[in-house]
């Protein structure tokens, strides 16, 4: 059976121990009537990561590495918002909710459903998105090398979802303007639409699969890995790549692009790059 992973990030005892004794239990029934249908069928699987301050982003990947399986569809994150834990390569990676804690918890389980609860219906709806291949190629754009303001509003809005109301209304529109950007080039009669980028790059989803993303260690680690498996806390086929090349017929790649260690790397007179999500290419 399919699962998604639901780490909760705390240094409060009572939320930690609530997190360890009740884990069934502080998943609202509603996500678990049904098989989990709300969910696509995916069993959500809840672990604790209990810390302290001064722990790193990297202590927070490793646990989340540690209890992935090869079943996992879905990493969601729920983080105590002054640990300070979250940054970009996270929630890039993770589906991630902060919550701030003010004082002393009354009711720890009915806390922790709350935030529980909220984060799961943005889940929802953003995996309802992700799902859509109209869409997918969208989330899983490149994102050191596709440059546009609307991802980078993408990437806000799925950064801390319940931080504004409006969850679904604010993707629909970050995807609708994404989508916008979709175009056929003009040389040629051809159909196949590109998502074209602030650069004037044509990023295209390949269908063909005849490249495989380097993920030997090293040079590469986890952080090369796994975002080419994992997009905003959505699993996706990672043998698939983008098709990225210039506007013009036989132009050539010349410039310099981003690998995935964010090193900046030349094209090398290519017509095209065989580029993965991760930014591998």
């Amino acid at each position: 059976m399919t699962q998604i992973l639901l780490v909760i990030a705390t240094s409060n005892t009572a939320l930690g121990r609530i997190v360890e004794q009740r884990r069934a239990q502080i998943v609202p029934e509603i996500f678990r009537r049904n098989s989990h249908k709300l969910l696509g069928g995916a069993r959500l699987v809840v672990s604790c990561f209990m810390t302290t301050l001064g722990a790193s982003p990297d202590h927070l990947l490793r646990h989340i590495e540690e209890r992935m399986t090869d079943e996992t569809v879905g990493l969601i994150i729920l983080a105590e918002q002054q640990l300070q834990i979250i940054d970009h390569s996270l929630t890039d990676l993770c589906f991630v909710t902060e919550y701030t804690l003010n004082g002393t918890i009354k009711s720890p389980q009915n806390f922790l459903n709350s935030f529980v609860s909220r984060a799961l219906n943005c889940y929802i709806i953003f995996a309802g998105c992700f799902d859509d291949l109209k869409f997918r190629k969208i989330f899983t754009l490149p994102l050191r090398n596709f440059k546009a303001t609307e991802l980078t509003t993408l990437r806000q809005i799925c950064s801390n979802p319940i931080v504004a109301s409006g969850f679904s209304e604010r993707m629909e529109e970050a995807l609708k303007r994404l989508r916008g950007r979709q175009q056929p080039k003009r040389y040629t009669d051809s159909s196949v639409m590109y998502i074209v980028d602030d650069k004037g790059k044509n990023f295209q989803f390949g269908n063909e699969i005849h490249a495989r993303a380097d993920t030997k260690t090293p040079p590469h680690n986890k952080l090369c890995i796994l975002p080419n498996r994992f997009s905003f806390g959505r699993r996706f086929d990672n043998e698939r790549h983008y098709n990225v090349s210039a506007a013009r017929k036989g132009e050539e790649m010349n410039g310099i692009y981003l690998n995935r260690h964010s090193e900046p790397t030349s094209g090398k007179g290519r017509t095209h790059l065989n580029m993965f999500p991760n930014d591998f290419f």
